[in-house]
């Protein structure tokens, strides 16, 4: 829609707002254009109207009222709105604007026209000629002769002006009615309500005849102070109001928008009985006695409850202090407790220690006659001796032998309870390791006549990384235990592999056909001293520590012991044991070394003799077994009986190596070492020194070479291992500790 001012611009009302251009503008060009950030209602405007003073009215696509846009001396423009809020308009939704003759605006809405005579606005509708409410969009035509055309939806109606219009009256508002709870009041009378006896209803009504449709009412209650609420109805209800004098108020509105004087209604909510000034004061007296009756009887409880907590405090005082002194005297006990366990466990430290120097001596005192006897015993041997003096010789060397293993099983068991039993993982052959049980075992099965065969999964390796010295000490028990109890049939020994997750487990089985074991004697015989025949003329026997010894090494392998047996039909014992895998690297170093090692022996088949060798021992019999036996190699020995006399031997001679017992009279043979090391340090030239001792308990071999000395032989000692360490160590010529375990 367009309109055009009276400077002859051009005003264009759209959906993107309100457009104005200048007269000597091009259609096309700039112009300027109003929109809602500009302080419009909506920037979809769908009326507009170009006042003669040069404003524009316009009215919005929706019910947004209308706008009156004028504009400064400066050309600012200033809006005004005017919507049914400000009591312009009776409805929001504009259909058409236009003027008349009289520059009257006239206002189409859907409830009817709205005209704005430059000082105020007047509505006309049903009730003043119009045919229908509902006009149309832009059905309004001004007439020269002043009258005015408008079209609705149901018609067209058609005003004349009047030169005088007619007088605006507002309608009187009359109170028709007054009820209270149902209950009807006389409004002219002085109104006494009672309180809360149900809502107070109040009816009224305008006195006109002209557009009753239109009248409108405003009321208030309470005084001038109070808002006016508008409302088009006839009747107020006030559900429950509180004691006092009201003042109610309403007034009346005609279609012109002419309000009416207020008509007043006055009326006094009564207060209820015991809100009275007498009854109020009795109340007060009665609360206030009642006040004091409860405070009484709250300070008396408040009394009673600190008495109560007085006595609860020194009652729980009592308990505590008794409970303290308990725990001081539970405390007492407990420090006397803890001093009685710390001495007992300072004894049982002595014990342990007297103990293992016990073990230790005793090693060494049995051990040194036993080497003596053994060694005799195999010099004897190697003489020209008569069939009965090589029996009677043999004899006492099998219970020499008998001795000492009885010997070793109670040592080994002794380190065993002090925790001081270890494994020397080394890399090693399992088939060696057997064949070495079966040559060393071959003499009882063939006295017996007994079968024996040894047999070896597939997937077994047989190089790998563990202790062969303890493995061996358990098959040996294990198979000689099997000879032991078995009178004809045979003896197997059987390794497979069991699945691991890392390393390689191997299950063993010793097979034997012999007398087998009770079900009731299965579990004991593991057991320290057990044995399935405990009995006095058992025909078997033993000191019962072989198995138990068993238990614990291959529980330090990684692995578990168990029997299955049936009295009569043998017994076959089993056991699993965790070892390591020889890498493809470490296998080949190996087999390098022994291909070098038989490279060796080829060269030099023939053993290493005139070695000038210091011999340090204290007893007789040793010394003259060691000087025997290392004599009848070639080697010069020289004998001393006292660690100062080894001392003073090597101050006076030279020696390719030295042979020192650690437990010697006047000084043992690790301080003679040490000294000895010592005084090589200025001379620039080192001498081997071989610890000779009984002594076989764990750490003894490592107090050696911490001493300084480079290798260790046990007593009683094997003629062939003494005599490959004592050659080795002096072909080496060097202070390196070579590897020698210990002869348990």
């Amino acid at each position: 829609m367009t309109a055009e001012d009276s400077t002859g611009g051009i005003w264009a009302a759209g959906d993107f707002g309100l457009a104005r251009f200048a007269k000597e503008d091009d259609v096309g060009g700039g112009g300027i254009r109003y929109t809602a950030s500009d302080g419009l209602k909506n920037s979809m405007v769908a009326q507009v109207a170009a006042d003669a003073d040069g404003s524009v009215w316009i009215g919005y696509r929706d019910a947004f009222g209308i706008s009156h846009i004028s504009f400064d001396t400066a050309g600012r423009p200033r809006i005004e709105h005017f919507t049914t809020g400000n009591n312009a308009l009776h409805s929001d939704k504009s259909i058409f604007l236009g003027f008349d003759r009289r520059g009257w605006l006239w206002v189409g809405t859907d409830h009817g026209v709205d005209v704005f005579d430059r000082k105020s606005w007047r509505h006309f509708g049903r009730s003043d000629g119009l045919i229908w409410d509902d006009c149309n969009t832009n059905a309004f035509l001004a007439g020269d002769d002043g009258a005015v055309w408008i079209g609705t939806s149901r018609g067209l109606s058609r005003f004349e002006p009047q030169p005088v219009p007619p007088p605006s009256i507002a309608p009187q508002v009359v109170f028709t009615s007054v009820t209270l709870g149902g209950t009807p009041l006389d409004p002219d009378g002085e109104l006494e309500v009672p309180v809360n006896r149900g809502p107070l209803q109040v009816r009224f009504s305008a006195l006109t005849f002209v557009n009753e449709s239109g009248v409108a009412f405003r009321y208030r209650l309470g005084g001038n102070d109070s808002s006016w609420a508008e409302t088009t109805q006839r009747e107020l209800n006030f559900p429950e109001l509180p004691p006092r004098l009201f003042r109610l108020e309403v007034m009346a509105r005609n279609g012109q928008g002419v309000w009416s004087l207020p008509a007043q209604l006055s009326f006094q909510v009564q207060a209820p009985w015991w809100a009275s000034p007498w009854r109020t004061g009795v109340v007060l007296l009665s609360l206030a006695g009642l006040g004091r009756l409860i405070w009484r009887h709250r300070m008396r409880r408040l009394e009673a409850e600190r008495r109560a907590l007085e006595e609860a405090v020194e009652e729980r005082t009592h308990e505590l202090a008794a409970a303290k002194a308990r725990a001081e005297q539970e405390k007492a006990v407990v420090d006397q407790q803890k001093r009685e366990i710390e001495r007992l466990l300072d004894e049982a430290k002595e014990i342990s220690r007297h103990k293992s120097e016990f073990l230790a001596n005793m090693s060494h005192e049995i051990r040194t006659p036993m080497n003596g006897v053994l060694g005799m015993t195999n010099l004897v041997l190697a003489t020209q001796l008569s069939d009965e003096q090589r029996e009677y010789v043999e004899t006492a060397r099998l219970s020499a032998d008998s001795l000492l293993t009885v010997l070793n099983d109670i040592l080994d068991f002794s380190k065993i309870e002090a925790g001081r039993l270890d494994l020397n993982p080394i890399d090693f052959s399992l088939k060696d390791c057997l064949e070495q049980i079966g040559r060393m075992l071959s003499l009882p099965i063939a006295n017996k006549n007994l079968n024996y065969s040894v047999s070896v999964a597939d997937d077994v390796p047989d190089r790998l990384v563990g202790d062969p010295d303890r493995l061996r000490q358990i098959l040996l028990n294990l198979t000689g235990n099997a000879i032991k109890f078995t009178e004809q049939g045979g003896i197997s020994l059987s390794v497979h592999r069991e699945p691991a997750a890392d390393g390689v487990t191997l299950l063993f089985a010793v097979r034997d056909s012999g007398v087998g074991i009770p079900a009731e004697k299965q579990d004991l015989i593991f057991e320290a001293f057990r044995q399935a025949d405990g009995s006095t003329t058992r025909k078997y026997g033993g000191t019962g520590l072989g198995l138990a010894i068993c238990a614990r090494l291959v529980e330090l392998m990684g692995g578990s012991i168990w029997v299955e047996s049936e009295l009569g039909h043998g017994s076959t014992f089993h056991f699993s044991a965790r070892l390591g895998v020889v890498t493809k690297k470490t296998a080949m170093i190996d087999e390098g070394a022994r291909n070098l090692t038989m490279a060796v022996m080829a060269f030099n088949p023939q053993p290493l003799t005139d070695l000038r060798i210091l011999l340090a021992e204290d007893n007789p019999v040793n010394q003259r077994l060691a000087t025997k036996l290392l004599e009848k190699r070639g080697h010069r020995v020289t004998v001393t009986a006292t660690g100062s006399g080894a001392l003073q031997r090597t101050q006076d001679e030279i020696f390719d190596v030295i042979l020192m017992d650690v437990q010697m009279p006047d000084m043992d043979g690790l301080q003679a070492t040490a000294l000895i090391r010592e005084r090589e340090k200025s001379r620039g030239r080192r001498t081997p020194i071989i610890a000779l001792t009984a002594h076989s308990m764990k750490g003894d071999r490592e107090r050696c070479l911490a001493a300084g000395m480079d290798n260790y032989v046990t007593k009683p000692f094997d003629v062939a291992r003494l005599i490959e360490v004592v050659e080795s160590t002096a072909r080496a010529g060097a202070p390196k500790n070579t590897p020698a375990p210990a002869a348990d």
